[in-house]
């Protein structure tokens, strides 16, 4: 993804924005991102790239589940990251 503006988080630890795949964590920091995605100059572009695809963590200071509750609310429904048709092709040639 390329933005036009030069996002808040460029530079930070990219796990900042994930939680562990346990089911249990959850966002250590969310407050703060939260915060420092507010007032980012990229925001817009982020969050419409997060509404419009299935990707998981803190995308514009929302999670996975805030942006699902939107989607449901606007009858969006998400692409996924990865196009199907490389999906399919990974799962059938055995990869």
């Amino acid at each position: 993804m390329i933005f036009e503006n030069t996002p808040s988080c460029l530079g930070l630890e990219v796990e900042l924005f994930f939680t562990p795949d346990d089911g249990v964590s959850t966002y250590t920091n969310l407050d703060q991102i939260k915060r420092m995605c507010a007032s980012c100059p990229a925001k817009q572009e982020c969050l419409d790239y997060a509404t419009e695809y299935a990707v998981q963590g803190i995308w514009a200071g929302t999670t996975f589940n805030e942006r699902d509750t939107y989607r449901s609310k606007n009858g969006i429904v998400a692409k996924p990251v990865i196009p199907a048709y490389l999906v399919k092709d990974h799962l059938t040639s055995g990869v």
